[in-house]
């Protein structure tokens, strides 16, 4: 059969970062996946244990439970805004909250807007809902941060969604606050949709931490996108949430209810337990990343004529490799010295990209220094 595969499947190519992820080995040095090397605390484990023992296996309502959207709208105070429960979708995950704004907000043929560098999904997701991916191309010289400015210059009459992911994945940088009010002026001037991927909103570092908000603390026409599965290293239990407002919850709901049902219910009665205590959980693997961040960090300044972008939050470094060679000569290298990284050129057609790649500093401290000895060794061995 000529024709076995639709034209909007074929037209989407493979994740680089899980197809670098599934090809490694157990004796690997991981850098590239944006996974915590921290096992889910104690807490969460013990107290889902006893849920099980008391038969919490069946399906729940479509939205997820009561108990872990209220704690969820309580949680989301801290970034703030206010929700109700009612305005709470469970998700397996955030990459099905993602599929779900995306699905429920892309017309054929809109144009969306996704930062460049960004997230590998973003750009997929567009193409399966329909829409015309517009990378917006951001600017080396200032950390690639996005700005209101980037927004305006790549604006179109078709643009109905605007993505954005702050901290960022892969640089790590946080849009200034101002940029973000200015953002969703924009939007609302020109009846556009804000899908706000938060996914590390509780792993900023430093003083930054202090002054995060989210855009939906400015309107209440932004869908927010967070998950448990990073700021409590629960990535294995495909634990997410999607918040907007009700009429837009409605709508989601309706591909929520034909492609997953309900979230887990043992993952929904782990989230439950974990904002049970959500301080505690959050402060476990902020902990660890934070003192692994300052050791990569310290372990890079080890390598001459490295340069990086330092990162504000997330678990990421974007590092400046263009003077050693091209992201994916060295990547390749390092892969087979037995250390994975991500090429730049991975997130996204920016030209920039291809100056950088990606490390991520969710492993180990020992990994991490030995993944670092592999790349500064073939840096000085001048192999390109």
């Amino acid at each position: 059969m000529d024709n076995r595969y639709s034209e909007t499947v074929s037209s989407v190519c493979e994740s680089k970062i899980r197809e670098i992820f599934e090809s490694a080995s157990d004796d690997i040095i991981n850098l590239a996946l944006g996974e915590p090397d921290i096992p889910t605390p104690k807490y969460i484990r013990e107290g889902v244990k006893n849920a099980i023992d008391k038969g919490f296996t069946h399906y729940t309502s479509n939205k997820g439970t009561d108990e872990l959207r209220e704690k969820i709208s309580i949680w989301v105070a801290n970034h703030g805004y206010y929700t109700d429960i009612k305005d709470v979708i469970v998700t397996s995950g955030a990459s099905e909250a993602l599929h779900l704004a995306a699905q429920t907000f892309i017309s054929d043929g809109d144009d969306v807007l996704i930062p460049d560098p960004g997230f590998v999904s973003y750009k997929p997701l567009v193409k399966i809902a329909g829409g015309n991916p517009v990378p917006v191309i951001t600017d080396k010289e200032y950390n690639f941060k996005l700005t209101a400015k980037h927004i305006e210059d790549f604006l179109t009459p078709d643009t109905s969604v605007i993505f954005l992911n702050s901290p960022s994945n892969p640089t790590g940088t946080l849009i200034d606050n101002k940029d973000i009010k200015k953002i969703v002026d924009i939007s609302e001037d020109n009846n556009i949709i804000i899908i706000s991927d938060e996914v590390y909103s509780e792993m900023i570092y430093n003083q930054n931490k202090i002054s995060y908000v989210s855009p939906r603390k400015y309107s209440d026409n932004i869908v927010v996108v967070n998950a448990f599965s990073k700021c409590f290293a629960m990535t294995g239990w495909r634990l997410g949430f999607v918040i907007s407002n009700n009429e837009d919850i409605r709508e989601m709901l309706k591909v929520h209810q034909y492609i997953q049902a309900c979230a887990s219910s043992i993952s929904q009665k782990a989230g439950e337990v974990a904002l049970n205590n959500s301080q505690r959980g959050i402060d476990i693997i902020y902990d660890k990343l934070s003192k692994r961040r300052e050791f990569m960090l310290q372990r890079l300044e080890d390598i001459d004529g490295l340069k990086y972008i330092e990162p504000e939050g997330a678990m990421y470094v974007f590092a400046n490799i263009s003077e050693f060679g091209s992201d994916i000569d060295i990547v390749r290298h390092m892969a087979d010295e037995g250390v994975l990284a991500v090429p730049g050129r991975a997130f996204g057609p920016n030209p920039d990209n291809k100056d950088f790649i990606r490390l991520s500093f969710s492993a180990s401290e020992e990994e991490i220094d030995s993944g670092l000895s592999i790349l500064n060794k073939i840096i000085r061995e001048e192999c390109f």
